[in-house]
């Protein structure tokens, strides 16, 4: 349970920093949403990466090991993003409605991944 509180804090301050990238990149650059929503993606998964390391599972372990599987994991997390936002775009007219409901699916996912194979205790 105290893994999940903190995995809640950093992801939530993953989400802040994604959603603040991508309304600035849709609303002051008039990026396309689904090329904004993958860079803000990308950015707040470095963020999230660097506080499950060491805040959510005070990892002792060398970054490379940690860090290729957190990669695979979020590349996952990415193509997840990309097939549901871009499928709710067509049906829900608020992007950031849409992109909330996408990072609620991915968070699911990454939590049980990351808990289960990234940051396993003796996994590496």
């Amino acid at each position: 349970m105290k893994t999940l509180i903190k995995y809640i804090i950093s992801g939530s301050i993953a989400v802040l920093t994604l959603f603040f990238v991508l309304t600035f990149m849709v609303e002051v650059l008039y990026m396309p949403k689904i090329f904004a929503s993958n860079v803000s993606f990308a950015i707040a998964a470095i963020i999230n990466y660097l506080l499950q390391h060491k805040f959510v599972y005070k990892c002792e372990g060398k970054h490379v090991k940690h860090a290729s599987r957190f990669v695979i994991v979020t590349l996952m997390g990415l193509f997840i993003n990309v097939m549901v936002f871009s499928q709710l775009l067509d049906v829900i007219d608020s992007y950031q409605f849409s992109q909330l409901i996408t990072i609620i699916i991915v968070f699911v996912f990454s939590f049980v991944v990351n808990t289960t194979f990234t940051f396993r205790k003796g996994a590496v």
